[in-house]
């Protein structure tokens, strides 16, 4: 009587084989869960932010042109027009530094270079909030003893001061015009765009925008 059972070493493989496709697929429905987690923080803050930006324009006029001078332009700036209008947990004290890097640049791009903009408060060029949810801003404001023109920027910190601390991961950059926020440079296209945030990451924010608030197989 011939046996058809399966030997040991069959049971063995087939086991391997269905271990190796269950870790994969649980890696995959844990990055996707992560990406979705990321673009829903990501969507909140800038829906807050464009709200917080609009209740200040409607009392304070249109602050895009705006140019603080002096040692404290920075804090004043987002006293002025942000402050109010936005619910805080902890904010900046004098050079306070928020995270636990020592260094005053404690993000990184994709490409394992540390960003250059510096995450700490100064009251000169920029100040920190958290908000309610854990999300960190850096607010970013270079008046023209510094660079021709005001520059401004807020940094998107979607977890706090906890890591990985990359931009295009858990760090974005935002804008604005008197037309609203936006994404850092808006004007580049898909190419030009998807090509930064792979090195940069700077860029990152403008192709979750366009997708609808969804990361996009770019974005790793």
């Amino acid at each position: 009587m011939k046996n058809y059972g399966f030997t040991l070493s069959e049971v063995l493989i087939t086991l391997g084989i269905i271990g190796i496709v269950a870790a994969m697929t649980l890696s995959m429905i844990v990055g996707h869960y992560k990406k979705q987690v990321t673009a829903s923080k990501l969507k909140k803050t800038y829906s807050v932010l464009s709200q917080s930006y609009m209740r200040s324009v409607d009392e304070n006029g249109d602050f895009f042109q705006t140019v603080f001078k002096g040692s404290t332009a920075g804090k004043d700036y987002y006293e002025q027009y942000w402050k109010k209008y936005l619910k805080t947990v902890r904010e900046c004290s004098t050079n306070r530094r928020f995270y636990p890097d020592e260094n005053l640049s404690p993000w990184f791009q994709p490409n394992g270079t540390r960003e250059g903009t510096g995450a700490y408060c100064n009251p000169r060029t920029r100040w920190i909030a958290i908000l309610s949810d854990g999300v960190l801003l850096l607010f970013l404001i270079y008046t023209e003893t510094i660079t021709p023109e005001p520059t401004r920027m807020i940094f998107v910190d979607i977890n706090g001061i906890e890591k990985p601390n990359v931009l295009g991961k858990d760090v974005f950059v935002f804008t604005y015009d008197e037309k609203g926020i936006k994404p850092e440079n808006p004007e580049l296209s898909d190419r030009e765009a998807e090509s930064r945030c792979k090195t940069t990451g700077r860029t990152c924010s403008i192709l979750i925008y366009r997708n609808g608030w969804e990361i996009q197989r770019i974005i790793r």
